[in-house]
């Protein structure tokens, strides 16, 4: 009776526990499900895929990886001690209680898919992609003078096999812990009377010393491997007191050190296995003696011996050599060996400077700085309380008078100036969502009044008629939709979208279209807005807009791989908007470079301008250049996502 009303409820049940790993999980579905749609709209679902097969694949075999390894030794280990029988005293009765063989095996597959989850959930994201950079990558050409590996060892190999083996370390130390705590509880190591372990029969008795030492084998393995490869990593983390270089004391000290302690760790790897066969014996615990001991003389004693007693008074002659390297690998780290210094010879005119040339050469100099620009622009071309300037940039553009210096800015929206912030002013009036066009000035000159001589101006911008305006500034499609400054998501609704009415041709995937009750409710949870569901303005030819800020929007797309350290910057470009960003490959992990910060970031050993990205202000298009294809570093990235970058010439 009970289980015909459990299959008559299961329904329900089913249902209702479905419902709460929806709940439980819709945050992150939801989120995934819009990065999705998003990476669609952008045109780089390829790239979402990809990134997320790496991340999540990396994830998910690691956690696989951990709790097969450590469900099979636990396993192993409750066949080898059989049952356990637990006698527990009550008053004057011992109640005795045994565990089956089936019921322990239920408990270690348990606490290996916690262990396993845990795993799969810490390991970074970053271990996918450094895996996917180490089948992708190619060798660079330049070998390093001191191990004479290829400069994409360091940088791509180096990286992910210290990862690996740390990962891998732990598992193993895991499990080892793990099988010992359950030879412990069984009463192969006695630790108390009301534990008693019923050996199977058939079974060896030794099988647990045979079991632990060959963890604790596998233990010393990964641990001479680490060790091997961090005489590599002193490239990186030199202790000169030249800067903190990889000087003498390094390579004549310190890799010889890491190099004997590699083949000590070996040895008792030997050890370890061999009580696979017999006993412990007194050497094993001798060998590990020797070694801790020996790191510490030889880890930090030697190293400092040397140091003070060898290099100091020779310094100059010692640490010549390293020198010389570490300032070589730094200029090709910083792409600066094609530079040459030059002495410049002035000689002062004899006759006495001639002011009418100077004023022609002066003549094209800007000079207004973007402050002036700014305070300018803002009181005389926001005209509305919800317009704002938020950067000026000067560049030089054709005209009959040659290269001119010209003073671009865009009108954007500023959300805080929206008088009256209600959902629909925020998030689908046209005139609250988009900004309005550019104005333009010549950067070198000034009117009467002391200010910028205006090419461009007005709302909707216009040509000056009194000016002679280059024809590459004129803008016919004016809308900003993407801009220099963060806002909220929009929603578009094409047919009724002035803007997007007259350029309906040309912006097929300006965002993402919620055509669907569940696209709808996906939106609602990622922006946590209810709004999104009971809205009557939404159809099923709205689009949701989001990341409507150019540093987010390229960022989301490029990753951790791309640095974007400067402000985007405004061109005209087939009367459209288009926003300019200077992107750079950066690695702290090129060798025999100096330590420097770089745009905010501490530690770059290696940086290049090796990509320019352009964002369709009124699109949000997105696309990525090369624009040096020298450098390695892009070369890789652009294997690894094939067409997510496109050639300068294009």
């Amino acid at each position: 009776m009970i289980w015909k009303n459990f299959s008559r409820d299961r329904g329900v049940i089913l249902l209702i526990s479905l419902f709460f790993l929806l709940v439980f999980f819709g945050e992150f579905l939801s989120r995934l499900f819009m990065e999705k749609l998003w990476f669609e709209s952008v045109g780089y679902s390829f790239v979402f895929w990809k990134r997320l097969l790496w991340e999540w694949g990396a994830r998910v075999f690691a956690g696989l990886f951990a709790c097969v390894f450590i469900y099979s030794n636990l396993k192993l280990a409750c066949k080898s001690v059989g049952q356990f029988r637990i006698r527990r005293q009550m008053g004057d009765f011992v109640v005795s209680e045994e565990l089956s063989a089936n019921y322990l095996n239920k408990i270690a597959l348990i606490i290996s898919l916690f262990f396993g989850s845990w795993f799969g959930l810490v390991v970074s994201s970053r271990l996918g992609i450094q895996m996917l950079f180490t089948l992708t990558g190619t060798e660079w050409g330049i070998m390093d003078p001191f191990f004479e590996k290829d400069l994409s060892f360091f940088v791509i190999s180096l990286p992910f096999l210290e990862t690996l083996i740390g990962l891998t370390m732990g598992i193993v130390m895991l499990t080892l812990v793990s099988v010992a705590i359950t030879y412990v509880l069984s009463g192969v190591i006695s630790i108390s009377n009301r534990i008693k372990r019923t050996p199977p029969k058939g079974r060896s008795k030794n099988l647990p010393r045979k079991h632990l030492s060959l963890l604790g084998f596998a233990l010393c393995i990964l641990f001479s491997g680490s060790t091997w490869l961090s005489r590599y990593g002193l490239l990186t983390n030199g202790s000169s007191d030249v800067q903190g270089i990889f000087g003498f004391t390094d390579m004549h000290a310190r890799v010889p050190v890491l190099e004997i302690l590699t083949a000590l760790i070996l040895v008792v790897a030997v050890g370890v296995f061999s009580l696979r066969f017999q006993k412990l014996k007194a050497n094993l615990p001798v060998s590990l003696a020797v070694i801790l001991i020996f790191t510490f003389v030889g880890g930090q004693a030697y190293p400092s011996f040397v140091q003070r007693f060898r290099v100091e008074p020779n310094e100059l002659d010692l640490e010549g050599t390293f020198i010389d390297e570490n300032m070589r690998f730094t200029r090709i780290g910083f792409n600066l060996v094609d530079l040459e210094r030059q002495e410049f010879q002035y000689q002062r005119p004899d006759s006495g400077v001639n002011w009418s040339e100077a004023m022609q050469q002066f003549k094209g100099l800007p000079v207004w700085n973007a402050q002036a620009l700014l305070a300018t622009y803002r009181q005389l071309e926001a005209r509305f309380p919800y317009y704002d300037f938020f950067g000026a940039t000067i560049d030089r553009y054709s005209t009959d008078k040659g290269m001119v210096p010209i003073s671009l800015s865009v009108r954007e929206i500023l959300p805080s100036g929206i008088q009256d912030r209600n959902w629909q002013n925020v998030h689908i009036r046209d005139e609250y969502i988009q900004g309005n066009g550019i104005v333009a000035s010549f950067a070198s000159d000034r009117t009467a009044e002391g200010r910028p001589p205006m090419l461009i101006s007005g709302i909707p911008p216009d040509v000056i008629e009194s000016v002679e305006t280059p024809e590459t500034l004129l803008v016919e499609k004016p809308a900003v939709y993407v801009g220099s400054n963060p806002q909220d998501y929009a929603i578009l609704n094409r047919y009724s979208s002035t803007d997007i009415q007259n350029n309906r041709d040309e912006l097929d995937a300006i965002g993402v279209p919620i055509d669907s009750w569940l696209r709808t409710l996906a939106a609602a949870w990622y922006f946590q807005d209810t709004n999104l569901l009971f809205s009557a303005d939404l159809t099923h030819e709205s689009e949701l807009l989001f990341r409507r800020d150019v540093l987010t929007r390229v960022r989301s797309i490029a990753g951790s791989f791309l640095h974007f350290p400067e402000d985007p910057y405004p061109v005209v470009h087939e009367a459209g908007i288009v926003w300019v960003l200077e992107g750079f490959t950066i690695t702290d992990s090129f060798p025999l470079s100096n330590l420097t910060e770089f745009g905010g970031t501490t530690g770059v050993r290696y940086a290049r301008n090796s990509v320019k990205a352009t964002v369709d202000a009124q699109t949000g298009e997105v696309i990525f250049y090369i624009v040096d294809d020298n450098d390695p570093l892009i070369d890789l990235y652009k294997r690894s996502f094939p067409g997510m970058f496109v050639d300068q010439d294009k």
